[in-house]
């Protein structure tokens, strides 16, 4: 039984009613992004937004980021929910958003695109950055609880996975759900053995199994383009929501070191470091569950994010023209 504090008892009465309404919004999700803002945006480059391993753009009408697309653009943003693969290798899903980008920067006519990466997603768009893009399509690259230098969870997985004889009756069961439930698509390809061998250290750093170049000796930052981290921290609050409890048992995995109950600390940190002690787990940093992200105040997050990114498109335009 789960002891909850005034708060969660009533988003508790309100998550029925706003999961209908989702159920029946008329908003348009991505194959290659949502409907831009029709009026004058705040900002100049389309913020996209990506999902991490296992997930969607939307869930049985739930989306990936709850609230956030909608938060943004009556704030007059233009925002963009992608989707990948829930399960496949880094360069899978990269190669997809990236196709979704480009159909993006021909539907808005912007010249780039802000790209926002929660979890595997960090991984995902900075091979897009460097690798399919380019500095003249990315105005910035964000990763949100990224693991860029893999993560303790991933490699004790891989180590029971790589040595067990059924993988592949493990993908084709991993598969039929990635296909048909969490992407609601059967065209989009699975293969979650390799996703999760592109979520260990040894894939990201090299070293142990790893006999080729390690992801990040390939994967460099484009010049002139701005990269920022953020990270949560998990902490125990009293929640409707389960997934508390499970995050702040598998934080323990990671101590001493802190993490947000999936992702070390240490490991989400790349470019410049805004912030790596948000005090959300690795749902609470997606506004999930169905927004109990406890003290976390998501909402203010993305606002900030979104008002960052805009306000300072200027500066990178003469950052990047400098170099």
């Amino acid at each position: 039984m789960f002891f909850m504090n005034m708060k969660s008892w009533t988003k508790a009465i309100g998550i029925a009613m706003m999961a209908v309404s989702l159920m029946n919004a008329s908003e348009g999700s991505c194959g290659g992004g949502t409907t831009p803002t029709p009026t004058q945006p705040k900002n100049k480059y389309p913020i996209v937004f990506v999902h991490g391993f296992g997930g969607f753009d939307f869930l049985a009408g739930i989306p990936y980021f709850y609230g956030v697309e909608n938060l943004l653009k009556a704030q007059g943003y233009q925002v963009f929910m992608t989707e990948e693969s829930s399960f496949n290798s880094v360069e899978v899903r990269a190669k997809q958003l990236s196709t979704q980008v480009e159909k993006i920067l021909a539907i808005t006519g912007a010249k780039k695109v802000h790209l926002v990466g929660h979890s595997m997603g960090g991984l995902d768009i900075r091979y897009a950055a460097t690798l399919l893009l380019g500095k003249d399509k990315v105005a910035s690259v964000t990763s949100i609880a990224a693991p860029h230098h893999g993560t303790k969870i991933a490699d004790l997985a891989w180590e029971a996975v790589r040595f067990g004889k059924y993988t592949p009756v493990l993908n084709a069961f991993i598969s039929s759900i990635g296909g048909t439930i969490t992407n609601g698509r059967i065209d989009l390809p699975q293969d979650v053995v390799t996703a999760l061998w592109n979520l260990t250290s040894d894939f990201t750093d090299g070293g142990g199994t790893n006999t080729g170049a390690a992801f990040n000796e390939i994967v460099k930052d484009l010049p002139g383009v701005p990269y920022f981290s953020y990270a949560g921290v998990t902490t125990f609050h009293l929640t409707l929501d389960p997934a508390d409890i499970l995050l702040a048992g598998t934080s323990v995995i990671f101590l001493p070191e802190k993490s947000d109950g999936m992702v070390e600390q240490s490991s989400t940190h790349w470019g410049t470091v805004v912030s790596d002690k948000l005090p959300a787990n690795h749902l609470d940093e997606t506004n999930h569950l169905l927004g109990d992200s406890g003290e976390f105040d998501a909402a203010g997050f993305y606002t900030s994010l979104a008002s960052k990114l805009a306000t300072t498109e200027a500066s990178f335009s003469t950052l990047i023209a400098s170099k």
